[in-house]
């Protein structure tokens, strides 16, 4: 079926565009007005901090609608729609948005405050002030995987979009919002982003108003009262899943708000690769609502237990880290995901062969062995090195190494003026 271009959509979809990437320019050009100086408090120069963070100071209303816009944009829209029209979700099912609102919440409340007293510029940060550059290199990757899904998500909102309403290919459509916004992100870092984002929430609210009365009078559309099939039907075999998603959406939005723009921080050619990757996968995955959920999945189950223990539990180490992560990561990628099309290699209780889907909530049993093998681990080392039964020539990390122990270190902020931000 060929369908017919919409030539005024093209151009309001042009115009928007452009008026997303001069202002993602003025931002980026007012960021480094403002930024100008010496090396501040975080161990970056003002430049460096502006790209970052904003230099700290985007103020309240622009931070609302910047971190708004983070979790409520083209693939939350997308996903939501596709969820509660799909025959076996409906409103049941439909927890991403929920869940990942709660994990605001939940980081504010829990985490927000120890970061930013600390003055962490990424995620990342404590784990190399606390365990090395290695070990924060290593905690990068499901950082890494769950940021190239989460744009693959919005990508492919962006391209399913536009080509339902102008009639444009997928992937050239793909292609050109990729462009956009690489362009302005890489010349503005999240003063191109938070400013861009209170056109785009703007957008998106007066848009969706703008689009009631044409679905109220279309004849395709049923009464709600009548038409129940949106709200789902409840299996109690499905407990299981629901209660692991609900859980890793929650949870696994926390560590990701700590590094919302850690794709802004490797370099620039690392972005275009990161782009190209995430359009490939946006692509060739056909639900969005699937991406929308997969996003935060290694999120949750490796990194969440480890942020918990780098920030909270004294006693972790190098090696209740490094441990606990391959533990997590391992059997996380041997479960298998549907979405995605890997096979699960490792099947747990009431696995559903038809499908490919664990019914176990093993998501939350691999985050919560995470939560314990960590510090039971670092207990379990510490007592091996400090009493020698393993030599102080083994401590790779020299985590217990007399001249070079961290436990006897009364000021640390050397370490953080050497954090490595890049792989």
């Amino acid at each position: 079926l060929r369908m017919v271009v919409n030539v005024g959509g093209i151009i309001g979809v042009v115009v928007f565009y452009a008026l997303i990437l001069a202002i993602g320019i003025w931002a980026a050009w007012y960021g480094k007005k403002q930024n100008k100086g010496q090396t501040n408090e975080s161990g970056l120069t003002n430049v460096e901090e502006g790209q970052m963070l904003a230099g700290r100071n985007i103020g309240w209303i622009v931070g609302s609608f910047t971190m708004t816009a983070t979790w409520v944009g083209g693939g939350y829209i997308n996903g939501t729609t596709e969820a509660i029209y799909r025959p076996d979700k409906g409103l049941i099912w439909l927890q991403a948005p929920f869940g990942y609102a709660l994990s605001l919440a939940f980081g504010a409340i829990f985490f927000v405050r120890t970061i930013r007293e600390r003055k962490y510029v990424t995620m990342i940060d404590p784990f190399q002030e606390k365990y090395g550059n290695f070990v924060g290199a290593i905690i990068y990757i499901p950082a890494f995987i769950g940021e190239l899904l989460w744009a693959a998500f919005i990508l492919a909102a962006l391209g399913s979009t536009i080509f339902v309403i102008l009639g444009l290919n997928e992937t050239w459509s793909v292609i050109a919002s990729a462009g956009i916004a690489l362009s302005y992100t890489v010349v503005g870092g999240l003063y191109s982003v938070a400013y861009t984002d209170i056109i785009q929430l703007l957008s998106i609210f007066f848009g969706l108003w703008l689009c009631v009365p044409f679905a109220l009078t279309n004849k395709e559309v049923d009464n709600i009262l009548e038409n129940t099939g949106w709200i789902g039907t409840w299996d109690w075999s499905y407990a299981g899943i629901w209660i692991d998603i609900s859980l890793h959406l929650i949870f696994g939005g926390i560590p990701w708000q700590a590094s919302e723009m850690e794709l802004n921080i490797v370099t620039k050619i690392n972005l275009l690769l990161v782009a190209i990757a995430a359009g490939l996968i946006g692509l060739n995955i056909n639900s969005i609502s699937s991406l929308f959920v997969i996003a935060s999945d290694l999120i949750y189950v490796v990194l969440f237990p480890q942020l918990v223990c780098v920030l909270f539990v004294e006693c972790s180490n190098s090696y209740g880290s490094i441990i606990g992560f391959f533990f997590t990561f391992v059997i996380r990628c041997l479960s298998g995901e549907s979405t995605l099309k890997i096979p699960a290699l490792i099947k747990f209780p009431f696995y559903n062969e038809e499908h490919m889907e664990q019914y176990f909530p093993f998501r939350t049993a691999l985050m919560c062995s995470g939560l314990l093998l960590i510090p039971l681990t670092s207990i379990l080392m510490r007592y091996l090195f400090t009493t020698e039964v393993l030599p102080e020539r083994l401590d790779v990390f020299q985590t217990f190494s007399k001249k070079n122990s961290r436990d006897t270190q009364d000021d640390t902020s050397s370490s953080s003026n050497k954090r490595v931000t890049t792989l």
